[in-house]
């Protein structure tokens, strides 16, 4: 998929859907380590980062997206 005004490509492997819900497992998780007083499967600085990348990434796409509309 052709990305921004260098066109660089973006390269992903789609992940099969197995049906799984899962934001539902990881709200369940995050409520059960609150309940719990347990440790969670990622610490909030991954998380936090983890977000901050797909927000860079859905950034660059549209405007990749509305680069490639002009040129149109």
């Amino acid at each position: 998929m052709p990305l921004g005004k260098q066109d660089k490509d973006v390269i992903y492997n789609k992940i099969e859907d197995n049906g799984a819900d899962m934001l539902g497992a990881e709200l369940a998780s995050f409520l059960s380590a609150i309940k719990n007083n347990s440790d969670v499967a990622v610490p909030v600085y991954q998380a936090s980062e983890a977000l901050r990348v797909a927000l860079d990434v859905e950034k660059i796409c549209k405007e990749s997206l509305e680069l490639h509309e002009e040129m149109s």
